[in-house]
């Protein structure tokens, strides 16, 4: 009867070690939630840790996803397109410049970060809002944080709003 462990001995194992897994789970859910910021979407987290553990340019492995054909044809042939995108920052009415991702372009579903240029929109748009753009794109530099310059013809329309959560987070931004 000596050997058995004291039943608190055994209660209070289990719940430190219920601890240590939730502390865990926690730090690895705010590590996540800081490189979502700083890179965006998971995508890119997965590509700037491989580029970190690989020791690969960071570029090299954004390559084919930063460059959909549909967006490279249009910026050597100085083509219009009709573009779905995401705004990734609160965007004032006239502002001039504004990032955004891009969703789909002539109608191919693509996942690239722009920069647009021009006439800002006519209404607050908060993060997460998805706009109609329409007009030429340009490459961007070689390991710019974005893949293509966007230069509308008009002001973005709103397609949808952002999600709810998002759009509480915003407010008064």
């Amino acid at each position: 009867m000596d050997d058995l462990p004291d039943p608190r001995r055994a209660r209070l194992r289990v719940k430190v070690g219920a601890v240590i897994v939730l502390l865990l789970v926690a730090l690895g859910c705010a590590v996540l939630v800081a490189a979502l910021r700083d890179h965006g979407t998971a995508a890119n987290v997965t590509r700037t840790a491989l580029s970190e553990t690989t020791g690969a340019p960071g570029a090299a492995l954004q390559a084919p996803a930063r460059s959909p054909a549909v967006l490279v044809d249009a910026a050597a042939h100085h083509v219009r397109v009709d573009a779905v995108a995401t705004a990734t920052q609160t965007v004032l009415p006239g502002r001039g410049s504004f990032e955004v991702y891009l969703g789909f372009v002539d109608g191919v579903p693509v996942s690239v970060p722009a920069l647009v240029f021009g006439e800002g929109p006519a209404q607050r748009l908060g993060i997460g809002t998805r706009i109609a753009l329409d007009g030429t794109v340009v490459r961007a530099e070689a390991g710019d944080d974005r893949a293509f310059l966007f230069f509308p013809d008009e002001p973005p329309v709103v397609v949808e709003s952002p999600p709810w959560y998002l759009d509480w987070a915003c407010r008064g931004t």
